[in-house]
């Protein structure tokens, strides 16, 4: 084509208005043609802007410079060429035909609220390049830059994606709460960006919940006492997956998350300490035990909180890790059979860390340390939970670490039904007809859009159905079973176990005649 003056772009319309032309191209063919046609252009216009962007790097070298000049400029317009040699890579995009590009069978990605296009990943790559104005796109967790070829773009997008289902949640016993702490533990739950946060010994009154800034703290504690207490504080955008919370003690509070495709149920627990009444141990691990048996066996069930407990560095096989820290005590040794009895498993023993991000608990003379908070999960879900260690930089006044785990679950908004009320239309009120007579006369229907005028229409009527029209009365459903079809359901029920029993004791029946023996 190129004898005649035709560019790539002239090639690329003739194949299309021949494929488009032919009676035989069926309409599939048609729409992959044109589909085609329109990556082709993006396509040739990239690379000629690279070859733009090449000439005018070239032009800044002067003429004689040496051969590592010229190599560091190679480099620098092709950087994934491979050790370093200034070729440009063989899979971008300008080095292929754009017409014989055939589109490559890949897991596509679905946001929330989008459909699967029927293109998969290769469409959402195009429309990224050409979104795009730099050679480069910062990765927002490390800080590193990614070249933006293809390639690299839907990894990308794959990364933020997943991204999106990873929280870090976190559990700290702060040693009493007062608003001047309160602020303290927002902020290092900003910084570390932790979405969800148990606290322990509290030591607030009474129950309920309530917001400060971006976040919601659910609290419970005794009614006439400061003493022990536990909390949730929740992130705004997260406290929008909340089904549902139970302020069960001072001790226990659980909140269960609407999750996609599998919900989360939360625990915070504050144990007592090992000097404590028997009776008082008892009643706490029964309030525990209570609150796992509500919790619905597919969830993934998370349970964090200062336990007041050392399991030790002693493994338990699919129980307690290598990574643990110290000796395992009485009040250890009751932990693990209770996590035995109910399949879960002590998450900050499974990761390896340096001590420093294993223990959690220093004495006031700094002489003693020890790993007494545990978050908890359940082994069914052990892949759910990525991490977790203490933030030994966070204070707040208190003895215990920040101790954190990040996990890979997928939140989901909660949404509400919007009903409309259903009014009586049957006997319309004349004072209805006379407003919206009224209302509809003073109304100028012929100028301005009419997305508008039918906006004020429709406000019209639903405020003078809400002024003067009575609700209809609601339809009561009947009764799936009437008490005749229940009596000739027990009679039917009566004669099969009236057979059975004849048939156990060596009964025989013949068509047409008695029971006979």
């Amino acid at each position: 084509m190129r004898r005649f003056g035709l560019t790539s772009s002239d090639t690329m319309m003739l194949r299309y208005y021949e494929q488009m032309n032919d009676p035989a191209t069926s309409p599939s063919c048609q729409q992959d043609a044109h589909l085609n046609v329109v990556r082709g252009f993006k396509s040739i216009e990239e690379a000629e802007s690279n070859a733009v962007r090449s000439l005018d790097q070239e032009a800044r070298i002067p003429a004689g410079a040496p051969k590592a000049e010229w190599s560091k400029l190679r480099h620098q317009m092709h950087p994934d060429s491979e050790e370093g040699n200034g070729k440009p890579p063989l899979n971008t995009c300008y080095h292929e035909n754009p017409m014989n590009r055939v589109p490559k069978m890949q897991h596509e990605i679905v946001l929330e609220d989008e459909t699967p296009s029927s293109d998969g990943t290769q469409q959402a790559t195009v429309e990224e390049q050409q979104a795009s104005t730099s050679s480069t796109v910062t990765n927002d967790r490390t800080g590193s830059k990614l070249n933006e070829s293809p390639e690299a773009d839907a990894h990308t997008c794959e990364w933020r994606v997943q991204s999106c289902m990873k929280h870090t949640i976190g559990t700290w016993n702060v040693r009493s709460m007062n608003h001047r702490k309160l602020e303290i533990v927002k902020q290092e739950m900003e910084r570390i960006d932790i979405a969800i946060l148990g606290v322990s010994e509290l030591k607030w009154m009474g129950m309920g919940h309530f917001e400060s800034g971006n976040y919601t703290i659910f609290y419970a504690g005794y009614e006439k006492l400061r003493r022990n207490g536990v909390a949730l504080i929740v992130r705004s955008d997260v406290a929008k997956a909340i089904k549902s919370y139970n302020a069960k003690s001072e001790r226990v509070i659980s909140m269960r998350f609407n999750g996609r495709p599998i919900n989360i149920t939360i625990i915070q627990v504050y144990a007592p300490m090992a000097n404590t009444e028997a009776e008082e141990l008892e009643r706490f691990y029964a309030e525990v035990q209570e609150e796992i048996d509500h919790t619905p066996k597919q969830d993934v069930l998370i349970i964090m909180g200062d336990w007041n407990a050392t399991v030790g560095n002693r493994e338990e096989l699919g129980i307690v890790g290598r990574w643990g820290l110290g000796y395992r005590n009485e009040a250890g040794e009751r932990l693990v059979q209770f996590c035995e009895a109910n399949n879960l498993f002590i998450a900050n023993t499974c990761f390896q860390q340096p001590k420093r991000r294993l223990y959690t608990w220093t004495s006031p003379n700094g002489q003693y340390r020890n790993q007494i908070d545990y978050i908890i999960g359940r082994r069914r879900w052990k892949s759910s939970i990525l991490s977790a260690k203490t933030r030994p930089g966070s204070e707040c006044g208190t003895d215990h670490k920040l101790l954190i785990s990040e996990i890979k679950v997928k939140l989901k908004k909660n949404e509400k039904a919007i009903t409309m009320p259903k009014y009586n239309f049957s006997n319309i009120p004349e004072q209805y007809k006379g407003q919206i007579r009224n209302r509809f006369e003073a109304l100028n229907l012929v100028d301005g859009e009419p997305e508008e005028r039918w906006s004020e229409a429709r406000d019209i009527i639903r405020e003078e159905c809400k002024k003067t029209t009575p609700l209809g009365k609601r339809r009561e459903r009947p009764q799936w079973m009437d008490e005749e079809t229940l009596k000739k359901r027990l009679k039917t029920e009566g004669k099969q176990k009236e057979t059975k029993t004849r048939e156990q004791q060596g009964w025989s029946w013949k068509q047409g005649s008695t029971w006979k023996f």
